[in-house]
Order: C-alpha cells, then structure tokens, then sequence
C-alpha cells in the first residue's frame, strides 16, 4: 500500500519478492503466458458483450410485451371482470 493511501511501504516483503530467472526462458514463457491470458481476457470480455446484447434484447422485447398488454387492459374489460375493476 502505498503512503499517499495511508499505508507502509515495506521493503522486505517475502511474498512481494520475484524470483530471477534466465532471460531467454523468461522471455519465452513470459509470451506464452502473456499471449494465453490476452486471449483469455478477449473471450471473456467478448462472452460480455453478447450476454448484454442479449439482454438488451431480451428487455426491449418485454417492454413491448408490458406496453401491449396494458393497451389491451385499457382498451376492454374482459366479461369475467366486474365494471369496478377499471
């Protein structure tokens, strides 16, 4: 946590240490990793999308549904309903 947040900065933090390894094996497996959560990170948020352009849908739809069905409420009075009803 940084100062300006109210925290500490510790500098001995066995959990915050990253272990050094040879660069070229580093680097390659750095990419591959890097490369996998991108695509990860870009289907996810692809799957996002669609689920909210379904959604959207799917509540534009309902609404029409509501906005019709009132009319028709408003429109008559079915036979079984009581004059008190409206």
């Amino acid at each position: 946590m940084a100062v300006k947040n109210g925290g500490s900065l510790l500098g001995n933090n066995p959990r915050m240490r990253r272990h050094i390894q040879p660069s070229q094996e580093t680097s390659d497996t750095y990419t591959r990793q890097r490369q996998k959560n991108n695509f990860a990170a870009k289907q996810s948020r692809d799957k996002r999308k669609l689920r909210e352009a379904r959604l959207a849908v799917q509540a534009t739809y309902l609404k029409k549904q509501v906005a019709e069905l009132k009319a028709r409420l408003n429109q008559s009075v079915c036979a079984r309903c009581l004059p008190s009803c409206k």
